[in-house]
């Protein structure tokens, strides 16, 4: 504001009042008009052919100070005086844009040079400066008033001094410059291109700088960063759209994306611009300064996984594509890769595949399976079944615990990192650096926070960082670092995708000279080995204690034959004391009896241990199980007729059994199966019904039962028997069973749990052989449970029972349908089925993770972090700023989210202008999240103020 009023003193004094404006450089010289000829002529010099500034404020001072002189020559043979008005006009473009005329002005024969109009004698004009101002803002066709500026063009300025006695004989020779007035072209965009697509999302936006202006002017760049949204124009983005970032530089050119802006989606399109504008605010800029608009999309080009499902594949087939390329048409994937089934392995060949960037559907290309399971399930080949998995997902902070030490090297650091997991890309390296708080690299190493040093690296994307302890020297500038207490330690976990998470520990000096204390815990053995095969030992009440400082690892590790193994890690407290519960430790495998030492130890958060040991005495187990009694029998009954096996035909009198299962077959062809591998149920017999007997004649049935031991050792007994002859002559199915449904709970985004009533049925000619049951989503029909088993089955009637499921509905599902099947012991089968609505109704608010809110500037910024709503999405953010006392002093004030209508959001920016009636010490702003149901939930913080 003071510069805008600067400029307007100096255009409305009087010296400058139609000089300055469009004049800029006029004066003149008056000749008394006589009877001989006489000669009146105005010099213009000095005005470039383009003006450095089209400000009319900045042509005037440039005047003030003799850089557009004007100089006026009144010749006139008989010495009279002559009088002479000036007439000023100002063209542009071949149009006449100002014509003014001044006051009379008397002069004797001689030159004048005028640098200001004040000089003598002065040129005054009738006209006043809001009259020109207007006559050449009409001319201009613009607002004068309001921008300063002249028009974009060539002008051409002419000065003519004209006698004021008409009859007078002098010869009007009148002077004229041609100048252009030009604004700044603004900046032009390089990098990223547009319409590129990055597979970075932390770029770096340049662009070129703006030339051409005073060498003292200082050129901000405002940048501006949209999210274009679907069927919008990157124009309608700019115009419309809630900034996705939005900052200023000065001087630069280079704006890079950092971690601490809101991250880019991937797959989404976005479109910035960059603004340039004088930071004096005395500069013009054509079209504003406003750059060309440029797009980009965000696509990473990371390790992702590749799911394609078959026909009739349960569970799908599941390729590890390690990486795809991007390329300007999408990811491309070809070549010969190895998958699995469930755990059976598969092959394919992709060929020449491409999946859409943003989209990630299958543009072309096909995928063939070359192996015998693709034809058993009827897919050869494929390009429509299949989608691709991306990890967005990093991975979980590890915990970090860091105290110094000194050493017989020096001063040391002892670190604990704890375990970090990432089920979806695993982790693959873990690694620290040192940094001086506040002040950059130490260590010896060069850059802003020192060079990373790894602890951890693997190449498999399904690995698990377990953590572990670490000994770090320390370099002088470390070491006086740390004894300033400004020493810190930055632990970086990456995934398979590259994706990271970072965690930042102070480093404090440690007094604790004193390990932990520890009551050694209880350990059981009880069991044999099998020769090569492990077992275990149950480690039960172990208890550690520490008065200084926290436990931070407790680790043990085996030592068989005076080989120690690597330690491993029990618990991490990060507490005073701890007391464990039952845990399981495997042991080696050995070749005969043998005693194996369990090393522990406990570590404090000052690198000081407890260790203690215990011997574990092996035995080995060689005897099989045996057989003791009779193994199974045929149970004849017209309502029932069955096969029973014993389980107690079975026994280990060492190691006990661990497993037990049966099977029948025919006595000739033991490759006829009628009962394949089954595990016994819990009781004493296992039963095999008549009707589960593919055959209807009297034969020869193989039962046959396989025992395994705890040591691993196993052994299969088979029993003959007699199945008597059966008439079957049953093609109609069983009774169709009644099936009510009732939804016992239900809310959007939980469990719903249903109980399913299933009424009695009947077969009085082959009996019932199955109940089963499942659930599906009712609008699509897809299969939620699998067929699961009812009550045991006996005889040609099944009474009914009552099954209760809880499942997670799909997202989106309004109604489950429960179906069930009863088979007889032909194969026929009858069904029913029920449908309950579920809950579509939120009960829950949203979720606000952390606000930051900061005073600044006249401006609060508020950092919302972690806005969730899973099950009816976020849907808007509102904020109030009141006083200490509680007294609003602004309306709940909407604040647009990108997009809203998302179950989750990162971090958010909020910016508000702090009310002029807020004058105390201090405010209170409250943040309103609300859900798509009307919940919501409400944050508060009392900021201070800047004094």
């Amino acid at each position: 504001m003071q510069r805008i009023a600067y400029i307007l003193r100096i255009m409305l004094s009087p010296s400058t009042v139609l000089t300055t404006i469009m004049v800029g450089v006029c004066a003149s010289l008056a000749v008394t008009p006589t009877r001989a000829q006489g000669l009146a002529q105005v010099n213009l010099s000095g005005i470039p052919p383009v003006l450095s500034s089209p400000l009319v404020s900045e042509i005037a001072t440039q005047f003030e100070q003799g850089r557009f002189p004007m100089t006026f020559v009144f010749n006139s043979p008989d010495r009279q005086q002559g009088e002479f008005v000036f007439r000023v006009q100002l063209d542009r473009e071949g149009d006449i844009v100002l014509d003014v005329t001044s006051d009379a002005v008397g002069y004797t024969r001689g030159v004048y040079t005028y640098t200001s109009l004040d000089a003598g004698p002065s040129i005054t004009f009738p006209a006043t400066y809001q009259d020109v101002v207007d006559a050449l803002g009409a001319g201009l066709d613009q607002n004068l008033d309001r921008t300063g500026l002249l028009s974009e063009g060539m002008y051409t300025l002419t000065v003519e001094a004209i006698p004021s006695d008409p009859d007078a004989l002098v010869i009007s020779v009148p002077g004229s410059a041609t100048f252009a007035v030009q604004y700044l072209e603004p900046p032009m965009l390089l990098s990223p291109s547009y319409d590129e697509v990055l597979g970075d999302g932390l770029p770096v936006f340049t662009w070129l700088p703006v030339l051409g202006g005073p060498v003292t002017s200082v050129v901000e760049y405002e940048f501006l960063l949209v999210e274009i949204y679907p069927e919008q124009e990157p124009t309608q983005a700019i115009e419309a759209n809630r900034p996705i970032e939005q900052a200023v530089v000065t001087g630069i050119t280079t704006l890079p994306y950092t971690l601490d802006r809101l991250p880019l989606e991937p797959g989404s399109r976005y479109a910035w611009q960059v603004a340039a504008r004088d930071a004096d605010g005395l500069l013009p800029f054509a079209d504003g300064g406003r750059s060309e608009i440029s797009t980009f999309t965000y696509a990473p080009a990371r390790p992702a996984l590749a799911e394609w499902v078959y026909p009739f594949s349960r569970p799908p087939v599941i390729f590890n594509l390690g990486s795809v390329e991007l390329t300007s048409d999408g990811y491309a994937v070809h070549g010969f890769f190895e998958g699995s089934v469930g755990q059976a392995p598969v092959s394919a060949f992709f060929e020449d595949l491409v999946l859409d960037a943003a989209t990630l559907e299958i543009a072309s290309g096909r995928v063939v399976l070359m192996d015998g399971y693709s034809e058993a399930v009827g897919a050869v080949e494929s390009d429509a079944f299949g989608r691709l998995l991306v990890d967005d997902t990093p991975p979980t902070q590890p915990f970090v615990n860091v105290r110094s030490g000194r050493g017989q090297a020096g001063v040391r650091l002892d670190v604990v990192v704890g375990p970090a997991q990432d089920p979806e890309s695993g982790v693959r390296s873990v690694a620290y650096r040192l940094a001086e708080t506040g002040t950059g690299s130490v260590n010896g190493t060069s850059g802003t926070v020192g060079g990373w040093e790894s602890v951890f690296e693997s190449e498999h994307l399904s690995a698990e960082f377990g953590g572990g302890s670490y000994g770090i020297a320390l370099s002088e500038s470390a070491a006086r670092a740390l004894n300033q207490d400004q020493l810190q330690l930055e632990v970086r976990v990456q995934n398979g995708l590259g994706l990271e998470t970072r965690i930042v520990s102070q480093v404090g000096s440690s007094t604790d000279v004193s390990p932990p204390i520890v009551v050694q815990p209880r350990l059981v053995y009880a069991g044999y080995y099998d020769i090569g095969r492990p077992n275990t030992v149950e480690v039960s009440d172990m208890r550690v204690t520490d008065a200084e400082s926290d436990i931070v690892a407790i680790e043990y590790r085996l030592v068989s034959n005076e080989q120690a193994g690597e330690w491993v890690e029990l618990a991490a407290p990060r507490a005073r004391a701890f007391r464990g519960g039952q845990v399981v430790i495997q042991l080696p495998p050995v070749e005969s009896d043998a005693a194996v030492r369990i090393d522990f130890r406990a570590t404090n958060a000052a690198g000081l241990r407890a260790d203690w040991s215990e011997v574990i005495d092996i035995d080995i187990d060689e005897t099989e199980p045996v057989m003791v009694a009779e193994l199974a029998r045929y149970v004849t009954s017209e309502s029932d007729p069955r096969i029973e096996i014993s389980r107690e035909a079975i026994a280990d009198y060492q190691s006990g059994i661990q497993e037990l299962s049966y099977r029948v077959v025919d006595d000739r062809r033991r490759t006829q199966s009628y009962v394949d591998w089954t595990s016994f149920p819990p009781g004493t017999l296992a039963e095999v019904k008549r009707t589960q007997l593919n055959f209807t004649i009297s034969r020869a049935v193989r039962v046959e039962v396989r025992a395994e031991n705890a040591a691993g050792l196993s052994a299969t007994f088979a029993e003959t028997l007699v199945v008597p002859e059966l008439s079957i002559g049953d093609r109609t199915p069983p009774q169709v069973p009644t099936l009510a449904v009732r939804l016992l709970s239900s809310s959007v985004g939980a469990d719903a749990a249903i109980e399913i009533r299933i009424g009695s049925s009947s077969d009085p000619e082959t009996g019932i052989s199955r109940v089963q049951y499942r659930v599906e989503d009712a609008a699509s029909g897809a299969d939620l449970t699998g067929w699961l088993d009812a009550d045991v089955v006996s005889g040609e009637s099944y009474p009914g029972t009552t099954e209760t499921v809880t499942i997670r509905p799909p997202r989106g599902a309004t109604a489950l349908r429960a179906v069930v099947r009863v088979v007889n012991g032909t194969g026929a089968a009858s069904t029913a089925a029920g449908q309950v609505t579920i809950s579509t109704e939120d009960t829950t608010p949203p979720q606000i993770r952390s606000v930051q809110i900061y005073a600044q500037a006249g401006r609060v910024l508020a950092f919302i972090d972690g806005l969730a709503d899973a099950e009816s999405s976020i849907s808007r953010v509102d904020y109030r700023i009141l006083d200490p006392g509680g007294v609003a002093l602004t309306d709940w004030t909407a604040y647009p989210i990108v997009p809203a209508g998302r179950p989750s959001y990162g971090r958010q920016l909020l910016r508000a202008d702090i009310p002029a009636a807020a004058t105390g010490a201090q405010i209170i702003v409250q943040i309103r999240v609300t859900n798509g149901s009307g919940l919501e939930t409400i944050v508060e913080e009392t900021v201070a103020l800047e004094q």
